[in-house]
């Protein structure tokens, strides 16, 4: 046992301690009860403070997410042209999501598509093109507004958890997991790490869906050197096939 490990008791005292100062902050603000009650309500929120006063007020951030933030600013320099700042950017973590990726949210389907041909000099597919205008953005589940980092799996093919799952199935169970946008970065990044794509043989069911009703689908044909967004039905169950579970 660690001797020099902290007591649950000193956790505490340093919560309170933030919490009386934050109550002592926001009290000489405007805040009215009816906002205040909704505050408190949002639990995301809740965490999201929680989670930026650790790694970021102070800076309990761990080496792997250093490490990742240096490859990920790499990575957009050299794949989209980018320059990314990611000193300051929250990262998730979540035992079993092994690999980091950032979303700037600066560039649509479109233009990352474009990119990673251009990159890696293969072809593309668009079931509906222009993709950033033939999918549905009123149904969709609920992402950070600004620039925001996530964390998944990263296996080759689907997630095993979540394999021969359908589109249903993924929203009744209430997970978050990628949509289109963020399914061809993490497509971009593994390549970029690994030196292939992902799904060389099952397809991952995004939560996009498209202007017709139809499930965006995802994957690399290998033999034609092709990164295809495909239309799949919601309620099919692959054996596969599958979403991508992502901690935000």
């Amino acid at each position: 046992m660690n001797d020099t490990a902290p007591k649950g008791t000193q956790y505490l005292d340093l919560a309170f301690a933030i919490a009386n100062e934050t109550c002592h902050y926001l009290q000489n603000g405007e805040l009215t009860t009816e906002k205040l009650q909704k505050l408190i309500g949002d639990k995301n929120l809740i965490r999201e403070i929680a989670r930026k006063n650790a790694h970021e007020m102070l800076a309990l951030v761990p080496d792997k997410v250093v490490q990742a933030k240096e490859i990920l600013e790499k990575f957009f320099k050299e794949v989209f042209n980018e320059k990314v700042n990611l000193s300051k950017v929250s990262f998730p973590e979540r035992e079993g999501m092994l690999v980091y990726c950032f979303n700037p949210r600066t560039k649509n389907e479109d233009e990352i598509m474009d990119a990673i041909a251009k990159k890696w000099g293969i072809d593309v597919y668009k079931y509906l093109s222009p993709v950033a205008k033939k999918i549905d953005r009123q149904n969709v589940q609920s992402r950070p507004k600004g620039p925001y980092a996530f964390c998944h799996t990263g296996e080759e093919e689907p997630d095993v958890k979540h394999r021969g799952k359908s589109y249903h199935d993924a929203i009744k169970e209430g997970f978050p997991f990628a949509n289109a946008e963020e399914y061809l970065l993490m497509q971009a990044f593994h390549k970029y790490t690994t030196g292939h794509f992902m799904d060389i043989k099952g397809w991952t069911r995004t939560s996009s869906l498209w202007s017709d009703g139809n499930l965006v689908c995802g994957n690399y044909n290998s033999d034609e050197s092709k990164l295809s967004l495909y239309s799949g039905y919601r309620d099919l169950r692959g054996s596969g096939d599958g979403p991508r579970e992502l901690s935000l």
